[in-house]
Parts: C-alpha cells; structure tokens; sequence
C-alpha cells in the first residue's frame, strides 16, 4: 500500500480540534421555530476543545458587564473533534424563554477547555437581531465581546 499525504492530511485534520471563529444567525429571529447558525471554526494547533455555545437575548451588543443575558437556547459542538470546515447547527428558542418581539441584542458564549494551558473559559460574541414572527434569510454576524 503507498503512502498518500492527502490520506494522511484529511486524517490529521478530521481528527484535529477547531476553534469557531465565526458566528452567524438569522437577521430576523422567531420563537418556536428553528433557527440555523452557521459557523466558521479553524484547525487549532493548541489543541482546543470547544464543546457547546449558550444564546442569550436582551443585551446590547458590546455591553462587558452582562455575559449573554436571559439565556434562551444552546447548542453541542462537538464529541471529541469538530467539522475541519463551515458547518451549520440549528437552535429553537421556546416561547417560555422568550416572549417579546423587536431588537434585542444577542449573545453567544462558547465554553472550552484549553490544552495548552489546562484552562476552561468562555469566549463572548454579539450582535443585534430582530425577534419576529418568521427567521430571515439574511445573516449578521457576531462580534468579539471583549
């Protein structure tokens, strides 16, 4: 059997860990139906493991103090490695989490654990979005909440 380094390669990489660099969701969110978020993650050296992101409605943007505000959905990232390109994972955001209708910022906080150093933390995005009756086919994308 011959070596192939694109064997080998695509091996490496769908077993190597990913951190998302990327969030997006639907301009326009509705309650009670499922809200695609798309992702963007790169092939991590440091051996991070990000395994979940929690959402949060009712912030502004880039406010510091608050982490995601009323929580409202989550998604699971991952078993042990993560898609090595842009994937998509839905959330639903029930009617008991949330009721009102309008623009409200949104949160998402992405839980790891770091190899390298041996730490867990959460890495915080935002953005603002409209709470509406239908999800929209236009995305914004969230931003770093230093």
């Amino acid at each position: 059997m011959k070596f192939s380094f694109t064997v080998a390669a695509s091996a490496l990489a769908s077993s190597a860990t990913a951190s998302i660099v990327s969030i997006q969701v639907p301009q326009t969110i509705a309650v009670g139906k499922t809200i695609p978020v798309k992702l963007v993650n790169n092939i991590d050296q440091s051996t991070t493991y990000q395994t979940s992101i929690t959402f949060g409605l009712g912030t502004r943007p880039q406010d510091p103090k608050i982490v995601i505000g009323s929580p409202i959905s989550s998604i699971y990232l991952q078993d042990g490695t993560m898609p090595a390109a842009p994937f998509t994972r839905n959330m639903t955001v029930s009617d008991w989490a949330w009721g009102r209708e309008g623009k409200f910022g949104i949160r998402a906080a992405i839980f790891g654990a770091y190899g390298v150093t041996g730490g867990i933390g959460t890495a915080v995005y935002g953005a603002e979005v409209t709470v509406g009756d239908e999800v929209s086919d236009d995305y914004v994308e969230l931003q770093y909440v230093e």
